[in-house]
């Protein structure tokens, strides 16, 4: 197989349609309209002023002084402006109309009013001449006469039609008093898709056509509030985009090499949220002990300061069971990693710094060695093969994107990837948590990168949208294509990303949405994808942190507008998990691992336990997982039977690959399946309930298991029994109406499937 090995920093981008021959018109200011269509979110067109500029000024003959503008033909007027000097006379603004007919506008112009902005408002019909009249000099700067409404637009002209998807636009003006979306095929007849925008929606919004709409222009209009003088209104970015939008198409379907219980892992703290070591918690049943049965892996944000009082210290973790660490004197990792391992969750470790603990300079005159030295240590000693056995991975940095440039990280990354590799190369390698489909987060810093006049889509350097600067050496964003540079690709053994389930409302809001959403930014999985797949073929992709929040009965999520119900949080919990897999993610951790004690912001109810303060409490989307697993944890996802807006459903599969289960689901909102039918009801029927019960979270499901010591002629005969009991019960006098959810999905089957 011949392989293409040439390096994309760029290769997870979706360009828009078009994107090389599409042109933009506006309204007003040519000068800055190339901005919408560069594809960079920070840089915008701004509108000119609505009315005309320039001075006029009329010199008194015969004791009048007069300017007159002839209309080319009778218009009703129902605004006048004008900006004027009046000297020692009097003036007035005259119009004479279709009926000739002479009407006083304003009067009694006079020199207190020198230099003012007059507006009259009114509605006068038939005018077919504007005069201003004085019985001396004066100078006019202005003068208007309003017949229609002031608008300002922008229309992207995509050269040809195209069958449009979706369309991402961003804009913003508090001048504004409506904004509206409109589209054509031949700029004749318009589609209104929405009038009621949001004016001053600042973040980008998509919007989908579901199904798709051939369009070749696309119109952003802002209806200009005419209150006050020289208002305007801005666009950054217009783009239409084919299917899957700018996230793009989910890769092809392939058999999971991990099986769902090795996928999932949970985002943890030194003592699990208490104040003991998780040795002594492991003793009593709790810390890592309550998450076993939920993850195969836990990923703990080891602080850098808790080990360092300073960069190129001694850690001090060969002796930290006597001293503790350099940078805390109680601390043993040992300790604490190997109570995890006991308790059946390996331990992934995210090296957490940022711009406080241990800013650029901390790092010193060569910050490679630096990391190399810190990353030869800790594998030496953590590491499976060289050292305890108690680290699996490595992460440089969690989300060290503000105060390190990415020429700065790039030194850092290759000295801990470096310095891991020779200390022990069993350690996975990991880099910080990146995105691979937002370039114009990357910023123009000079010292990082010489400007450029070449690309204008897909960098945010490029000077045709600002000049580059030299005083901000510490933001660089996030983007893969510069923080992971080609040299350091060989040595890494997985690309890292953190996804949440964001949308941009088209009034600005951000909420959480399900995951099969077709603006959910965790779609943006698929980007880091195709990227991996250009540049580090074969490579894993982590996804280091994922989540939901939800509020419990009787709490709310205070500040934060990204929380869903808990009944939402669970169901999206699996669902995503099952996504993970089709895509082939190698490993998934859930943040968190509880929710926080005084916190109402976001993140702060994601957890998949309660706070400490209630006793780490199983929430729903624990024991949502708890029982997936149970069920499923052994298989591996296989292909896709169905993907569609009707229904997703996957087939399942053992470790040989045997076909074992489908799982199937609706992709929509939680709760719209009560919203359509609102007369549905569910009965679980139980003896009792309790949470060591199937009916506690099986919800009525039913099928036979056999486990591994049980004869397979008994778990024939015995599940053969229990079936023919529950269809008596269903047809007896004492069952509600039921709805058996397998025949209707045998039915579904056998209409859909070929084989």
């Amino acid at each position: 197989m011949v392989r293409n090995c040439a390096w994309d920093a760029n290769a997870g981008l979706v360009p828009p349609l078009a994107v090389s021959t599409r042109t933009i018109s506006v309204s007003t200011n040519d000068a800055a309209k190339q901005n919408i269509i560069d594809g960079n979110d920070q840089t915008q067109w701004q509108s000119g002023a609505c009315f005309p500029t320039g001075a006029w000024i009329a010199k008194a003959a015969n004791g009048i002084a007069s300017i007159s503008i002839t209309l080319p033909q009778p218009t009703d007027i129902y605004r006048f402006y004008f900006r004027g000097s009046w000297n020692k006379g009097v003036a007035r603004l005259v119009i004479q109309q279709q009926d000739g007919s002479t009407t006083t506008v304003v009067g009694n112009l006079n020199s207190t009013l020198a230099w003012v902005d007059i507006k009259q408002i009114g509605l006068w019909q038939g005018v077919t001449q504007v005069q201003v009249v004085s019985n001396d000099s004066f100078t006019l700067t202005e003068l208007a006469a309003q017949y229609t409404r002031c608008f300002e637009m922008a229309t992207l002209d995509m050269q040809d039609v195209f069958a449009v998807h979706v369309i991402r636009a961003r804009w913003w003006s508090t001048d504004s008093v409506g904004t509206s979306l409109s589209v054509s095929a031949d700029n004749a007849t318009w589609t209104v898709v929405r009038d009621d925008l949001k004016p001053d929606n600042l973040p980008s919004y998509d919007f989908n056509f579901d199904p798709p709409v051939n369009m070749r222009f696309i119109r952003i209009r802002h209806l200009v509030n005419e209150t006050g003088d020289w208002r305007k209104v801005y666009t950054w970015e217009i783009g239409a985009y084919g299917a899957g939008g700018r996230w793009g198409l989910p890769p092809q379907p392939q058999q999971q090499s991990r099986s769902f219980r090795q996928l999932m892992g949970v985002n943890g703290i030194w003592g699990w949220g208490n104040k003991s070591f998780s040795d002594t918690l492991v003793k009593q049943g709790k810390g890592p002990l309550l998450y076993n049965a939920v993850a195969s892996s836990g990923r703990n944000y080891q602080n850098l300061n808790w080990d360092l009082k300073k960069l190129g210290n001694d850690p001090k973790w060969d002796t930290m069971n006597k001293t503790g660490t350099d940078g805390q004197w109680w601390l043993d990792w040992d300790r604490e990693y190997g109570a995890w391992k006991k308790a059946g969750i390996p331990v992934s470790v995210t090296y957490q710094w940022d711009k406080f603990v241990a800013p650029p300079a901390a790092w010193g005159p060569d910050p490679y060695s630096t990391a190399y030295n810190l990353g030869f240590k800790f594998a030496r000693h953590f590491g499976p093969t060289a050292g305890t056995g108690n680290v699996a991975s490595f992460e440089a940095g969690n989300e060290p994107w503000d105060g390190f440039n990415a020429t700065f990280y790039g030194q850092l990354l290759r000295g801990f990837t470096d310095g891991l590799y020779a200390g022990d190369p069993a350690v996975k390698r990991l880099p910080c948590a990146l995105q691979a489909n937002e370039p114009v987060y990357d910023g123009s810093y000079i010292g990082t990168r010489l400007p450029q006049a070449n690309e204008p889509v897909y960098d945010g350097s490029y000077i045709g949208t600002r000049l580059p600067q030299a005083n901000e050496p510490v933001y660089d964003g996030s983007y893969i294509g510069t923080r992971l540079p080609q040299d350091i690709a060989p040595k890494i053994d997985a690309v890292n990303t953190h996804v949440y389930s964001f949308f941009n409302l088209d009034n600005g809001t951000r909420v959480a949405v399900h995951p099969e959403h077709y603006g959910s930014a965790m779609n943006s999985l698929n980007n880091m994808i195709k990227w991996r797949d250009t540049n580090m073929p074969g490579k894993g992709l982590w996804v280091t942190e994922f989540g939901w929040d939800a509020a419990r009965p009787g709490e709310d999520c205070g500040k934060s507008t990204e929380c869903v119900s808990q009944l939402a949080q669970a169901a999206y919990g699996v669902r995503a998990l099952a996504l993970f897999a089709r895509k082939g993610v190698e490993q998934a951790h859930w943040f968190f691992y509880a929710n926080d004690d005084g916190c109402n912001t976001l993140f702060c109810r994601s957890g998949l336990r309660d706070t400490y303060t209630a006793g780490f409490g199983e929430e729903p989307v624990y024991r949502a997982y708890r029982a997936f697993l149970q069920l499923a944890g052994a298989s591996y996802f296989k292909a896709i039977a169905a993907e569609t807006n009707d229904v997703y459903a996957y087939v399942l599969s053992n470790a040989a690959g045997t076909p074992t289960h489908v799982l199937a689901w609706r992709p929509i909102p939680v709760g719209e399946l009560q919203q359509a039918l609102p007369s549905a009801r569910l009965t679980i029927y139980a003896d009792k309930f309790g949470s060591d019960l199937t009916s506690h979270g099986a919800a009525g499901v039913w099928q036979p298991y056999k486990l591994s010591e049980t004869p397979e002629v008994l778990t024939h005969r015995w599940g053969a029994e229990t079936f023919a009991h529950l269809m008596e019960l269903v047809h007896s006098p004492e069952a509600v109406q039921v709805v058996c959810g397998g025949w209707l999905y045998m039915r579904w089957l056998r209409a859909h499937l070929d084989d």
